[in-house]
């Protein structure tokens, strides 16, 4: 939600509805399965859905619920995804389970769907992703946090090897809790 307006999806199921107040703006429904969404202040929307004969899929919606870009991803499952304060950056965790390994990926993409960035954590499960501001994101997996700024320099801010993490906040004034 931001300010009087909601965002509504059917977890495991295919529609999106917007809301102003009470009143529905507009509704959309995709032909694959809603794994996950994620909506920005200004109400530019970011849906994690499956795909048949792909790992999973993001579609990138504006505020008026049309689409900006859809990609499919073919060798990775996407995990966790937030979008940048103005819109024009997606950040995401992607992950790799096809191995004995767990490998996770820590990347970007434009407003257009092009990967700009994207850092492999080895032997780490990422599982959330914020933005703090428009240019700086935190990324918590289950055994570290890391930081990238927006020159995507990568500073781990802690390692939790013998520590479980179990989630992820931002909350205001770039305070996190973990």
């Amino acid at each position: 939600s931001n300010n009087n307006r909601f965002i509504i999806a059917e977890s495991g199921g295919k529609k999106i509805m917007s809301f102003q107040n009470r009143t529905m703006l507009w509704e959309t429904e995709l032909q694959n399965d809603i794994k996950k969404i994620v909506v920005n202040k200004d109400g530019y929307i970011g849906v994690i859905f499956s795909q048949v004969g792909y790992k999973s899929g993001f579609l990138f919606l504006d505020p008026t619920g049309k689409e900006i870009f859809r990609k499919l991803f073919a060798n990775t499952t996407l995990i966790d995804a937030d979008i940048s304060p103005k819109g024009d950056l997606v950040a995401m965790i992607e992950a790799d389970v096809s191995s004995a390994i767990i490998n996770s990926a820590i990347s970007f993409m434009s407003a257009n769907g092009q990967i700009v960035y994207s850092e492999i954590e080895d032997d780490v499960l990422m599982s959330g992703i914020r933005f703090i501001d428009n240019s700086n994101v935190i990324a918590v997996g289950d055994n570290k946090l890391v930081k990238i700024d927006k020159n995507y320099q990568r500073t781990v801010f802690d390692d939790f090897s013998n520590k479980t993490v179990s989630g992820i906040n931002l909350e205001n004034e770039g305070k996190i809790i973990e």
